[in-house]
């Protein structure tokens, strides 16, 4: 039996929740039903009162009765139903969260779920246009079921559309006790330029008895592999590839955000930093790169991928905010610079081989870093076997 809780906005998707709701309960699992709508519903009991939601909100009813605007109404709802939410996962009321809106619907409950670990199953049934979906998902681990017909009341279409959904939670397993008797866990980010790299660590990896979680460092990769940092997933830490930094910096598709090498040292586990694939940018297709960069060393991966070579300027600002950011006062931290390149691309008789751009990153993190932070070089290219055992061998020593 799961512990659910439906999250649905009842004045609006009255029926389509009626429908959700009868076949969760008839799958035996045990249901909590909480209504953000605006105008409240009889009939259906929402467990969750709305006196508590108008409460931790921090508002008053009489000043959600005088708002005219349903948005501003349920910005409002969202900040205590993200307290409501967080408090009832921390005193193991439900193991999944599930949602059914449009646009509206889909944006808040996206919002009142984002502090909940990766490991919460979070499921919503949405007519919301894929663009937004897309964008929710960068963010979080949401399983969307997208539907081309839109809520207005129920109908056979739609009657099938609700049975996967709701067949779909019902059959989540729990997982078993992931913690008991498990092998260290090793974080790893990786590229497609740094998969040799990537594939060696992991095998060595495999045959010192670690078990591997590789992430790709393509923005949305980054976010996740801090949040799964900060969640204490990871015993240590290869951040191999740190090319999100070069997309922070120059303004390309793949940026992590400002958080990006942040997570580790504020818990504390051990790491050990690369250069993979800073030596490049991500843009789309080559006609969406902007008008200053066309007469750089622009290469097309893919019909949907450019990618352009970070000059010397560029390393520059991509060492200092490695440095800036790599302060391990109270942690273990330990940047390995592989001299002979940092990616598939840059080495000898390769379109991005530059050893002064390299070489400029290299000066300037060995000025600014911090006093604890070592800095290692590795006469080898990161994607050689040499590299790999270097990097491996300083996880087995401390983690």
């Amino acid at each position: 039996m799961n512990k659910i809780l439906f999250v649905s906005t009842l004045d609006s998707k009255l029926d389509e929740s009626k429908y959700i709701i009868s076949k969760l309960i008839k799958s035996k699992n045990k249901l909590i039903i909480f209504d953000l709508g605006i105008k409240r519903t009889t009939s259906i009991k929402s467990n969750i009162y709305r006196n508590k939601l108008i409460k931790y909100s921090g508002s008053k009813k009489s000043i959600i009765e005088r708002l005219k605007e349903p948005s501003k109404i349920l910005n409002i709802f969202s900040i205590g139903a993200k307290i409501i939410i967080n408090e009832l996962f921390k005193k193991n009321k439900f193991d999944i969260v599930c949602s059914i809106g449009g646009g509206k619907g889909t944006a808040l409950f996206s919002s009142i779920i984002e502090d909940l670990p990766l490991s919460v199953p979070k499921f919503i049934i949405t007519s919301a246009r894929p663009a937004m979906i897309s964008k929710i998902c960068e963010k979080q681990n949401i399983i969307v079921f997208p539907t081309p017909i839109d809520f207005f009341g129920l109908n056979s279409f739609n009657k099938r559309t609700l049975d996967i959904y709701t067949s779909s939670i019902s059959n989540v397993k729990k997982p078993n006790n992931l913690l008991k008797n498990r092998k260290k866990i090793i974080g790893i980010t990786s590229f497609g330029v740094t998969t040799k790299a990537v594939n060696f660590c992991v095998k060595l990896l495999k045959d010192k008895n670690y078990d591997s979680i590789v992430l790709p460092a393509n923005g949305v990769g980054g976010k996740f592999f801090e949040k799964l940092i900060n969640e204490k997933y990871f015993d240590g830490i290869i951040d191999l590839t740190t090319s999100e930094i070069a997309d922070e910096v120059v303004g390309g598709t793949a940026s992590a955000g400002q958080n990006r090498l942040k997570s580790a040292i504020k818990m504390k586990i051990p790491q050990i930093v690369s250069t993979g694939a800073i030596d490049m940018v991500n843009f789309s297709s080559l006609n969406t790169i902007p008008k200053k960069f066309l007469k750089r060393n622009l290469y097309q991966h893919t019909k949907f991928t450019t990618l352009m070579r970070t000059n010397i300027d560029e390393n520059i600002k991509i060492a200092k905010i490695m440095s800036k950011r790599l302060i391990n006062k109270n942690s273990k931290c330990i940047v390995i610079y592989p001299k002979k390149g940092f990616s598939d691309y840059d080495k000898k008789n390769k379109f991005f081989y530059g050893p002064k751009e390299n070489e400029s990153w290299f000066k300037t993190f060995k000025k600014y870093k911090f006093k604890n932070i070592q800095l290692i070089v590795s006469n080898n290219h990161i994607n050689d076997i040499k590299f790999a055992n270097t990097v491996v061998d300083w996880i087995q020593n401390n983690v």
